[in-house]
């Protein structure tokens, strides 16, 4: 009876396990306001420019847009070599998610917004593509790839997309420098 009961309870454990991610109208969304009281428009525009250079393998194909002018950047970017254990408990670093990322600049401040975040394996692997992470579930079409899983790709992708907001932030804190 108790062997029972304890099955119970893990299948119940496993099946609640579900990444949650955070969400703006049904769409995965990372959204936030930066403020920089001693740095102006212009300065935090720069800087946004370099940190994309740094963070980014090639800042010309991530950046989709520049207006300097309306303080606005937008590019895609891509996390690649996600880890996940399979069903045997062997670890897989073969995912990708790509996403977009919109910045916006005024005086003293800025605002962030990550989304459309898209999983896909790497070339030649024999699995299909999981797809939008707003999917609660693996897609049907994603044969073999175990909730866990799916749940495992998203909690990576949460911590490396938190790890990209703080890298964000405090490069353009920066340092007063005055080499």
């Amino acid at each position: 009876m108790n062997k029972i009961l304890l099955i119970i309870i893990c299948f119940i454990a496993f099946e609640s396990y579900g990444q949650k991610l955070p969400m703006v109208d049904d769409k995965v969304m990372y959204r936030d306001v930066m403020e920089f009281p001693d740095k102006n428009k212009s300065e935090i525009l720069s800087a946004v420019e370099l940190w994309m250079a740094h963070n980014f393998q090639d800042s010309r194909s991530v950046k989709e847009l520049v207006d300097k002018e309306g303080g606005v950047v937008v590019g895609n970017g891509l996390f690649s070599g996600i880890c996940a254990k399979n069903g045997f408990g062997v670890k897989k670093c073969n995912s990708n998610v790509k996403y977009q990322m919109t910045i916006e600049v005024k005086e003293q401040k800025l605002r962030y917004s990550i989304t459309n975040f898209s999983h896909y394996f790497d070339p030649g692997e024999t699995t299909v593509d999981g797809g939008a992470l707003e999917q609660e579930k693996p897609p049907g079409k994603m044969s073999g790839m175990q909730n866990k899983i799916w749940d495992q790709i998203k909690l990576e992708t949460d911590k490396k997309t938190n790890e990209l907001i703080k890298s964000l932030q405090s490069s353009i804190k920066g340092k007063n420098d005055d080499w």
